[in-house]
């Protein structure tokens, strides 16, 4: 339970915090409410104050709100699962969880350009995104490099994604117990501790998406093939914030349709 780590004046006022599990919140089968995406206000209030927020500023934005189910009984992603265990992380270590990342995963597979924004700046020069306000251009980079919650905030490049994303099938990073733990979905949905499973017509497919404030991403493994595919975009390309599905597609039949 993620009450053996968090203190309790964090897991009281979080809905069923006595029963959630670090599993539920890997699996986002807690039932908690995802504060960037259910709760007005929040990112506005993160950008008026200019930023340096942690994963408990976010999580304050959670607490008292209803659960939509009853943890372990149904699937809903939420932002807020990830930051929470991020807060974990921290208990457990002792140090900030960009850090831990760092020395437990970048670090060892060469992710050289890789690091979380609030840790450190991103090496050399970053791509600008924009998203559009009142029918204008605006530029999302200076949101983005305060951005350094645990749902989020690594800098990267498409290589070194490429390298992340193949270590969770290739290599000693994971043992063969730990990989498949990674990928075992729960009851409720093909979504094991943070990494989706789908069949897209090319065979089975680990992964994930990403998305904030006009950047969008997308990293996947066909492992019947070998073969990762890593993408990166400007923007929302699609009402769930994730890279553009037609163009998704698109690469895949490219990269894929002629094997």
């Amino acid at each position: 339970p993620i009450s053996s780590y968090l203190p309790a004046e964090i897991v009281g006022r979080i809905a069923n915090g006595s029963e959630v599990t670090v599993e539920d919140l890997l699996h986002h089968t807690s039932g908690i409410v995802d504060v960037l995406n259910e709760i007005p206000g929040t990112v506005e209030a993160f950008v008026t104050e200019g930023g340096g927020w942690q994963n408990e500023d976010f999580v304050r934005f959670s607490f008292d709100q209803p659960a939509h189910f009853a943890p372990g009984t149904s699937f809903r992603y939420s932002n807020t699962n990830f930051m929470l265990a991020g807060m974990i992380l921290e208990a457990v270590e002792g140090k900030p969880y960009g850090q831990i990342l760092g020395e437990r995963i970048f670090s060892p597979l060469g992710m050289t350009q890789t690091t979380t924004a609030t840790l450190h700046p991103p090496a050399g020069t970053p791509v600008h995104a924009y998203i559009v306000d009142e029918g204008e251009f605006v530029d999302a980079l200076p949101v983005a490099l305060m951005w350094g919650p645990a749902s989020g905030g690594q800098w990267t490049t498409v290589e070194d994604l490429t390298l992340f994303i193949r270590a969770g099938f290739e290599g000693d990073l994971l043992s063969s117990e730990a990989r498949a733990e990674l990928l075992s979905g729960s009851d409720q949905a093909p979504y094991g501790l943070g990494m989706g499973t789908a069949d897209v017509g090319y065979g089975q497919m680990h992964g994930h998406d990403g998305s904030m404030v006009g950047y969008t991403s997308h990293m996947s493994y066909f492992p019947e093939r070998g073969v990762s595919i890593v993408m990166a975009a400007n923007g929302p390309g699609s009402p769930s914030g994730i890279v553009d599905p037609d163009l998704f597609d698109q690469v895949l039949g490219i990269v894929l349709g002629n094997d």
